[in-house]
């Protein structure tokens, strides 16, 4: 299943060819920022996104590999935030699975190859800021 999920980092978002805000309109519900909080009191951020309706989220293993993390929780664009809890991690592939209590959830449906040399966006919470795009 990790292997199929690699796949839907590099999916591209409408073809990337529509315009940047109608691609954020639609993939904006779909996004999540993930929020952390260490056993020390650091907190950290990340991202994820939906892979189907009962509100399972991928994201990054690098992102929740800490072994001290005392809270985890996603937010989605509309503010509402859920508790978390690692479900799966996959150090090799970089990638990971958070259940979460969210239901009926909008998602990324997995997608087909990309083709190099073909356009894609990347979405992210970085420096905190969520839903952040980049196109290329």
């Amino acid at each position: 299943m990790i292997k199929k999920l690699f796949v839907l980092l590099m999916v591209p978002m409408l073809g990337c060819a529509a315009s940047p805000e109608r691609v954020y309109t639609h993939t904006k519900d779909k996004v999540v920022k993930i929020g952390m909080v260490l056993a020390d009191h650091r907190q950290g951020v990340c991202s994820g996104a939906f892979i189907d309706s009962e509100g399972t989220v991928l994201t990054c293993a690098h992102c929740i590999e800490h072994t001290d993390i005392t809270k985890l929780f996603v937010k989605k664009d509309n503010g509402e935030t859920s508790r978390a809890v690692v479900r799966v991690i996959d150090k090799k592939h970089d990638l990971a699975l958070l259940t979460t209590l969210f239901d009926r959830t909008l998602y990324f449906k997995l997608g087909k190859e990309v083709k190099r040399g073909q356009e894609v966006c990347a979405f992210g919470s970085g420096f905190g800021m969520q839903h952040s795009m980049t196109v290329g």
